[in-house]
């Protein structure tokens, strides 16, 4: 997820969210830090959100597909990547 087209910690959660609904465990989700140069108006990246949220989404109280972390991303595409 990149925080140009949405905010990220909700982007991520969902999508995560959506992978467990789906039964697809083993694709794993990463947060970027990178800024886009155009990023989404506030109005549009919001529903982030509101898609987190989703009463469908929020069944399971433990989310089982996995969030890569930064030294995880590191150890495989070297530091300057993000």
């Amino acid at each position: 997820m990149t925080p140009a087209d949405c905010y990220a910690e909700p982007a991520v959660s969902a999508t995560r969210k959506i992978l467990d609904l789906m039964g697809c465990f083993h694709i794993p989700v990463a947060e970027s830090t990178v800024r886009g140069i155009n990023p989404f108006p506030r109005l549009y990246r919001r529903d982030s959100f509101i898609v987190d949220h989703l009463p469908i989404l929020n069944q399971s109280e433990t989310i089982r597909t996995a969030l890569v972390t930064e030294s995880i991303r590191s150890r495989f595409y070297g530091s300057g990547v993000t």
